[in-house]
């Protein structure tokens, strides 16, 4: 285990989660490498880099919907 996976759980992340969240890290660090020697277009770095970065953050959230139970599936009205 990581010591980014460890970080993960330890922040409230289940341990799919921060398979996943290493998952992405990894997946983003070898798109830019591929690109590196290649050309790219003005905005393919920074839209790739939000891409990533709006999957970690919906990664990073869902310890916090689950804290506020907001996860569970009866309807509670």
């Amino acid at each position: 285990m990581t010591k980014d996976t460890e970080n993960a759980i330890a922040a409230g992340m289940t341990p799919r989660e921060a398979e996943v969240w290493e998952a992405v890290g990894r997946a983003a660090g070898l798109y830019l490498r591929l690109t590196e020697d290649e050309p790219q277009h003005g905005m393919e770095r920074e839209e790739i880099c939000h891409a990533f970065h709006v999957v970690q953050g919906w990664l990073a959230g869902r310890p916090f919907v689950r804290a506020m139970g907001y996860d569970k599936t009866e309807d509670e009205s």
